[in-house]
């Protein structure tokens, strides 16, 4: 319940084409759930390197690991830490052939904000300890090593461990 309230009051603060809206929290049986925008024909980073086996131009491997900095560097600049970023927390919108495809951010539930807003009044949502139970197995190794080890850390640099370890994906064709 925690991580979809958390993901939801950092959605809400953040407006870039390079991050999946969330439309509404919604109550459920189970508990909350995120309404996000739907497009039919994108998936998950993971999934779309593994069809294209390692054989995309550097242009739009450049061009996809842009619009993840761009869209990172903008939430740093919200004062907002995805800490979760991997290829499973990415989707990717197919282009023309040779064009680069659109890159949609998601999975925030271990996110943290830190700042103020523009009242004046600090504002702060704090981290889960859990990244382990969080996200998926695969998505581990792109994690930095304080954030799987549970120790507080809040800085950008955990994103920057995370874009690190997304170049080396795109780059080596793993």
């Amino acid at each position: 319940r925690r991580a979809a309230e958390r993901e939801y009051r950092i959605l809400e603060r953040l407006e870039h084409p390079g991050l999946l809206r969330v439309d509404t929290l919604s109550p459920t049986d189970r508990g909350p759930a995120l309404v996000f925008r739907w497009y039919e024909d994108a998936q998950r980073l993971d999934h779309y390197l593994a069809a294209q086996k390692g054989e995309l131009p550097a242009h739009v491997t450049l061009g996809i690991l842009r619009q993840i900095a761009d869209a990172i560097a903008y939430a740093h600049r919200r004062k907002v830490v995805h800490r979760a970023l991997s290829p499973q927390s990415i989707l990717v919108r197919p282009a023309a052939e040779g064009e680069v495809p659109e890159v949609k951010i998601f999975n925030w539930q271990l996110g943290l904000i830190d700042g103020t807003n523009t009242q004046g009044s600090s504002t702060r949502i704090s981290q889960s300890l859990h990244a382990g139970q969080l996200v998926e197995d695969e998505s581990i190794v792109y994690l930095a090593p304080e954030a799987v080890a549970g120790q507080t850390l809040e800085g950008e640099e955990i994103d920057s461990f995370s874009m690190g370890a997304l170049a080396y994906r795109l780059f080596s064709g793993l």
